[in-house]
């Protein structure tokens, strides 16, 4: 996986590109892909734009399905 990306600033453009994919139902995979971050910088910006929120039982979409992160996020980041 390329992370040519990791540490920039995020752009104005690259959040509605990311809303984009969430809204058409894009894999947490395909958006590190896409974005060339990280998982947890991927997350974490859905976070910020009030997208995804934690919840007892891991990531959720706020509106307008659930779309749970968690067993993605784990099998991406931690290692076996």
């Amino acid at each position: 996986m390329s992370l040519a990306r990791r540490g920039d600033l995020w752009t104005r453009e690259e959040h509605d590109q990311l809303v984009s994919e969430m809204n058409a139902g894009m894999s947490l995979e395909e958006m590190v892909a896409a974005h060339e971050r990280t998982p947890w910088a991927i997350v974490g910006r859905l976070q910020a734009l009030g997208i995804l929120k934690l919840g007892t039982s891991g990531y959720h979409r706020v509106e307008p399905d659930p779309w749970i992160l968690t067993d993605e996020i784990r099998r991406m980041v931690v290692k076996p």
